[in-house]
């Protein structure tokens, strides 16, 4: 499960390789493990899993940005990217976005009190503020 949640399935962190020999095995597994990847307590704050990114297109630009980002327009412009990656993966492949349940909803919905701060503040929020909007309400097993 650590595979998919820091990326395909096929490299582990500290190590050289994950439990998947291949991208096309692991995206099998992914199949199975979303929803359980989605829901794990080891997820502490909203982004997507790893796997959500390279086989689901959930990139998480704002994640990668991070609270380091100085211009609201462009935090603003990839908030809003996001936000569409997930109503396209909704739209494309409703099964699966059901499989990633309410941490789905989650993650769409502190996207949306990031874009909301930025308009009310017209500012990038300070780590404090980043933290508090990105911290899991949800906790899975």
């Amino acid at each position: 499960m650590l595979a998919f949640l820091h990326g395909d399935g096929t490299e582990m962190p500290f190590e050289d390789q994950g439990p998947y020999a291949d991208r096309v095995t692991a995206r099998r597994a992914w199949q199975f493990a979303r929803g359980m990847v989605w829901a794990s307590a080891y997820r502490e704050e909203v982004w997507p899993p790893g796997a959500a990114a390279a086989f689901d297109g959930l990139r998480s630009r704002v994640e990668a940005a991070g609270f380091q980002a100085r211009q609201v327009e462009d935090l603003r412009d990839l908030a809003v990217e996001d936000l569409a990656d997930v109503a396209r993966f909704r739209r494309e492949s409703p099964k699966e976005a059901q499989q990633a349940g309410s941490e789905l909803d989650e993650y769409d919905d502190a996207l949306r009190r990031l874009l909301e701060v930025l308009e009310a503040d017209r500012r990038v929020p300070s780590m404090e503020a980043w933290s508090a909007l990105f911290e899991r309400r949800v906790r899975g097993t």
